[in-house]
């Protein structure tokens, strides 16, 4: 039973009944039975509250249903400690302890009054060495677990917002002008430059029959200058011939042009020995002239086609300088 109250006076009812109802046992005077197997004097006079033993100078120690010390009794007042109330107080006298049972429990954090604690009216039981009251337990204090440190959240950084540029305007492209090719002119054919002179050597005429032909280059453009009065072309290979009839190629005879009006008629040749000097026309822009020598009976022939008849004293001119057709080239 776990009220030692209760178990208290079972066990003595029933040490009644046995002594009662069995054979008489001879005890000692003013001794009583110990249900633990003990036997104590029992005093002449049984204390009836706390008090009572605290006067007679015993020390007192609460304890509790688990003979475990609850308090010690020092004072008028007394406070059970622990989490259990105080069942029974320990009387300790010299080497000896006797345990009385408290007829109402102490209940613990509690200040009582000694007197008011009262006993049960029954005799105590000397203890055993190991029946004494055993020390509380200390309390295993909890583990001190320190408190966190604050955590500081760390600031939220804001991002910076980014500042889009505003979009360029758009500029329009400029129209371009379609540019109007101008009509190609007609490619012109460009001039045929003229062929370059081609001279060639004739044995010219002079009427002389003792020099009757000069060896003379002329262009081919004046060849038909050349053609009609008796003119070798081309000159042979060997050279002109020295005398008339050598010719190959005979000179027709000289046809007089009737002279100009208001020029004086010309003097009519002499034996064909009269010899005169002319600046020949070759028709070439490099050499334009030849100065030969012919017979008076010839200048008929040269007469017509730009000779300048006769040559100047200081020589035929070097550039092109037609003669006016009437024999003196100027």
């Amino acid at each position: 039973m776990k009220n030692p109250v209760a178990c208290t006076l079972a066990l003595l009812i029933a040490s009644a009944a046995l002594a009662g109802g069995g054979p008489s046992v001879a005890r000692p005077a003013g001794t009583t039975v110990n249900p633990f197997g003990a036997t104590a004097a029992a005093p002449m006079t049984m204390p009836a509250v706390l008090s009572d033993l605290q006067r007679a100078g015993t020390t007192l120690t609460l304890v509790t249903g688990r003979n475990v010390i609850a308090g010690t009794v020092s004072g008028p007042t007394v406070t059970a400690i622990g989490s259990e109330p105080a069942t029974s107080v320990v009387a300790t006298t010299g080497g000896t302890q006797r345990r009385y049972t408290l007829l109402n429990p102490v209940r613990p954090g509690v200040v009582t009054p000694v007197r008011d604690i009262r006993l049960l009216p029954v005799a105590p039981v000397v203890l055993l060495p190991i029946q004494a009251p055993q020390p509380a337990p200390r309390p295993i204090a909890a583990p001190v677990t320190p408190a966190p440190a604050p955590v500081t959240p760390a600031p939220i950084v804001q991002p910076t917002p980014i500042v889009q540029p505003a979009p360029a305007p758009v500029q329009p492209a400029p129209i371009q002008p379609t540019p109007v090719q101008p009509t190609p002119a007609p490619v012109q054919p460009e001039p045929t430059p003229p062929a370059p002179e081609d001279p060639i050597s004739i044995c010219h005429r002079t009427g002389s029959d003792t020099n009757p032909y000069n060896l003379i280059t002329v262009s081919r453009s004046a060849l038909d200058a050349h053609a009609g009065h008796g003119d070798i072309i081309p000159a042979p290979e060997g050279g002109c011939p020295t005398t008339a009839g050598d010719a190959t190629q005979p000179s027709p005879a000289p046809v007089q042009p009737a002279p100009a009006p208001g020029q004086p008629e010309p003097t009519p040749p002499g034996d064909g020995n009269d010899k005169v000097s002319i600046c020949h026309k070759t028709g070439s822009d490099n050499n334009p002239y030849n100065l030969i020598t012919v017979s008076r009976s010839a200048l008929d022939a040269h007469s017509g086609h730009g000779d300048i008849i006769p040559a100047p004293a200081e020589g035929c001119p070097t550039g092109t300088k037609p003669g006016n057709g009437n024999g003196n080239g100027k």
